[in-house]
């Protein structure tokens, strides 16, 4: 079943320290869901004409939503009234041109976590449920609220700013929760900084033997690696699982691991994320008769991008900031490739796809173009200052609505299961085959103008001919014992009769 990648942007609020008087919101919510983005005239794909407006439009056709697509419209001024639902509009002010692309769903800056959830991840988790793999990833700049809308940040008691995630583990395990049905979990959290992959679930500077890591037993903290299954399917070989049985398990052992997140300050976010965090929930479902649901659900909440310019990151920083980008631009190639496959199916060649350029995109491999239903989130700030990045990450959130999976329910039929369709699969062979047989004997019946003869009457005479050959060797068996024991009796009896001549040839020769 292909299943299009749904895409949402979150318009985050004016931040706090912004001088809204000197740097105006370059995003603006009309009437909810309708988004204005103001843009200066530099950013435009095409020169500003004074003879009207000039409609610049992404490479990327429209592709019908799951349901009431939502729209970056066009329109000449900010004042003008914006299209239907979900849609955001870029409209300089200085000059009559406009990009115009088109989402699934757009949540302005006054949209509260319950909504966020509720368009994007609910269907995802029904469909986790339900023996689909799942993925839901936040996409933008650094500072856009990515994590808040994940929920990667400190858990708050108010549950109503709770993000994706604590919800989403919520509603699984209230699904899963009815006893009618044997259900195993396993909880993992990787991260991936400077292209290391490091287990975030295990304490810093430890290695040790777990039961449920690598086959090999002794597991480093760092270093992991990626691996392929016979499926497909892309894993981290030496990451902890650990078995959980509810949500607050779950969150528990999210909240171990965030603590072992790298993070740093810089001067465009004072809590910067310096890696990208995989959340990975596997579930194991045993439903009767005999089969089993195995699905995975990956959380990924993206390091941010960031000019390294207006970061002013030095050393270390630098470093991971160029890492950063360094991964984010891969990402962005892998979506460019996997839109242009979906506008052009038919070309030769296809577009090279490079997952393995990033490790990144070798773990998002099933969420992009693979057997997943997935959805991602484009955060985008609505500062001026930072209009060139929020259109940036439209543009790469138009072409991932393009990109389409391959999804399928993930069964694991036992054993059991299996020898009985073997069976059954051989009893229908037999049945079709008799039928050939009785056509082509009433064919030839035909051909040679007699009665033809049932399968069942054939069938029988089989029978009976091969129980005379039964009983046929059989006689042939005894017939063969007794030849056997004549010539033994007869070697006996030449015995016997050379031993009584010996001693009347002796008597013969002293008489």
């Amino acid at each position: 079943m292909n299943s299009r990648v749904h895409v949402a942007v979150r318009v985050r609020p004016p931040k706090p320290c912004a001088d809204t008087a000197d740097s105006p919101a370059v995003v603006h919510c009309r009437d909810r869901p309708r988004v204005a983005v103001t843009m200066p005239a530099p950013v435009m794909s095409s020169p500003p004409s004074s003879a009207g407006s000039s409609l610049a439009r992404p490479r990327t056709p429209p592709i019908s939503a799951w349901g009431s697509d939502a729209s970056l419209s066009a329109s000449p001024g900010v004042g003008s009234a914006l299209g239907s639902s979900s849609s955001l509009a870029v409209m300089p002010p200085t000059a009559t041109q406009t990009l115009e692309f088109e989402f699934d769903t757009v949540f302005g800056p006054d949209a509260v976590q319950s909504d966020v959830y509720q368009h994007t991840v609910a269907p995802l988790v029904d469909a986790f449920t339900n023996g689909f793999n799942a993925t839901v990833f936040a996409y933008g700049q650094t500072a856009s609220g990515k994590s808040y809308t994940m929920g990667t940040t400190a858990l708050p008691r108010d549950e109503e700013r709770q993000g994706i995630i604590p919800r989403a583990l919520r509603a699984i395990f209230d699904t899963v929760s009815d006893d009618t049905i044997a259900v195993q979990a396993k909880l993992s959290l990787v991260e991936i900084y400077n292209e290391d992959i490091i287990d975030l679930l295990m304490p810093p500077s430890t290695t040790t033997t777990s039961p449920s890591s690598s086959p090999g037993g002794s597991t480093s903290r760092s270093g992991l690696t990626l691996r392929e299954d016979p499926s497909g399917n892309v894993f981290v070989l030496g990451a902890t699982e650990h078995p959980v049985t509810s949500a607050a398990e779950c969150l528990t052992f999210l909240h171990q691991g965030l603590a072992n997140r790298t993070t740093g300050a810089t001067s465009m976010n004072s809590h910067s994320s310096r890696s990208h965090a995989i959340l990975t929930l596997a579930l194991t479902q045993h439903r009767a008769p005999h089969t089993t649901l195995a699905s995975k659900f990956h959380f990924v909440d993206l390091a941010g991008s960031e000019r390294l310019k207006r970061s002013r990151a030095e050393g270390g920083r630098r470093r991971e900031g160029i890492a950063i980008n360094q991964g984010l631009l891969v990402l962005g190639q892998v979506i460019s490739a996997l839109a242009a496959r979906a506008a052009n199916p038919t070309s030769n060649p296809q577009p090279h796809v490079p997952y393995r350029d990033a490790k990144l995109c070798r773990l998002l491999q099933p969420a992009l173009g693979g057997n997943s239903r997935t959805v991602m989130v484009a955060c985008v700030s609505g500062d001026k200052a930072d209009v060139g990045e929020t259109v940036n990450a439209l543009r790469y959130a138009s072409r991932a609505r393009a990109i389409k999976n391959k999804c399928c329910v993930n069964v694991q039929a036992s054993a059991s299961r299996v020898d009985e369709a073997r069976v059954a699969q051989l009893v229908s062979e037999n049945e079709r085959l008799r039928a050939v047989i009785a056509a082509m004997q009433a064919e030839r019946a035909m051909a040679v103008g007699v009665e033809p003869v049932p399968v069942v009457e054939v069938e029988n005479v089989r029978e009976r001919d091969a129980q005379r050959r039964h009983d046929l060797d059989a006689f042939y068996a005894q017939c063969t014992s007794l030849i056997g024991r004549t010539a033994a009796l007869r070697s006996k009896l030449c015995a016997m009769s050379s031993g009584e001549a010996r001693p009347a040839l002796a008597q013969t020769a002293w008489a």
